[in-house]
C-alpha cells in the first residue's frame, strides 16, 4: 500500500523525534573508546578497503585496522537483488527488534539506492523511517524501542501506516520469548490482517569478525563490524 511519506513523517514527529540524515556524511556521536578514532577516520578503512561507506551504522557496529581490513576485501559487494527495491512497489514494510536486527536492517537501508532516510529518537538511535524513492517502499524500523510493541502499534495506526510486511526480530532481556512472540503476532495479525507476518528471531549474524569497541580482535563478543556492501 502506497504510503505519502511527508505526512508519515509528519505524523511521527508528533510522537518522536525525526531528523532527516544523509547516509553518506558522519552525523552520530562516536563513544569514547580504544579502537576507533573518528568517523572520518572509518570512512577512509572502509573506502581503502572496496566498500562504500554508510554513516546510520552505530560506532558498536564499526571497526577499523588490518583485520577488519582484509576481511571486508575479501566480502564481495552487496548483492542488490536483497535491497529496499526487491519488495513489490509501493509497499510498507514495518520491522522491529533488537540492535542485531538493526544492524542487518541497517545494511540493507545503506545499499538501496536512492534513499530518503529519517533517525528516529536521539543520535545513538537504531530506529528509521525509510522511502525508498524509486520503488516506493516505505520502511519504519523500531530497533531497541523502548516503547514497542504496548506503543507501536497505537503509533502505526495514529500514522495510518498499513504494513504489507511485518517482521519481528528478538527482544533484549524478554524472560519468555516463545510467549511474547505468538502475542506479538497475534496483536499484528488482528491489527494487519492482509500483512505478511515473519518472525525473525535469534542473531543471524556471522562472528568473524567482532566489533563492540574491541577493533576486530580474535575474541567473543556480541555485535559485528559492519560491512557496508
Amino acid at each position: 500500500m502506497s504510503s505519502n511519506h511527508s505526512l508519515l513523517v509528519e505524523k511521527l514527529s508528533e510522537h518522536v523525534t525525526t531528523r532527516p540524515v544523509d547516509i553518506s556524511v558522519p552525523f552520530r556521536n562516536m563513544r569514547s573508546n580504544d579502537s576507533l578514532e573518528n568517523w572520518t577516520f572509518v570512512a577512509k578503512e572502509v573506502q581503502e578497503s572496496g566498500h562504500p561507506y554508510c554513516s546510520i551504522y552505530r560506532d558498536n557496529w564499526s571497526c577499523t585496522g588490518d583485520y577488519y581490513k582484509r576481511v571486508l576485501k575479501s566480502t564481495p559487494l552487496y548483492n542488490h537483488s536483497f535491497d529496499l527495491n526487491s519488495f513489490p512497489p509501493n509497499s510498507n514494510v514495518y520491522i522491529e527488534g533488537n540492535s542485531y536486527m538493526g544492524q542487518l536492517v541497517s545494511t540493507v537501508v545503506c545499499n538501496t539506492e536512492n534513499v530518503l532516510v529519517w533517525l528516529l529518537g536521539s543520535l545513538s538511535s537504531n530506529s528509521l523511517f525509510v522511502k525508498a524513492v524509486d520503488s516506493g517502499v516505505t520502511l519504519v524500523l523500531f530497533s531497541n524501542w523502548k516503547q514497542y510493541p504496548k506503543e507501536s502499534l497505537p503509533l502505526l495506526k495514529s500514522m495510518n501506516f498499513v504494513p504489507d510486511y511485518i517482521v519481528r526480530g528478538a527482544k533484549n532481556h524478554d524472560d519468555n520469548p516463545l510467549e511474547s512472540a505468538n502475542a506479538h503476532r497475534d496483536m499484528y495479525m488482528k491489527a494487519f490482517p492482509n500483512a505478511t507476518y515473519v518472525p525473525f528471531m535469534q542473531r543471524h549474524l556471522p562472528s568473524n569478525c567482532h566489533a563492540d569497541f574491541k577493533n576486530c580482535g580474535e575474541f567473543l563478543c556480541r555485535l559485528m563490524c559492519s560491512y557496508s556492501r
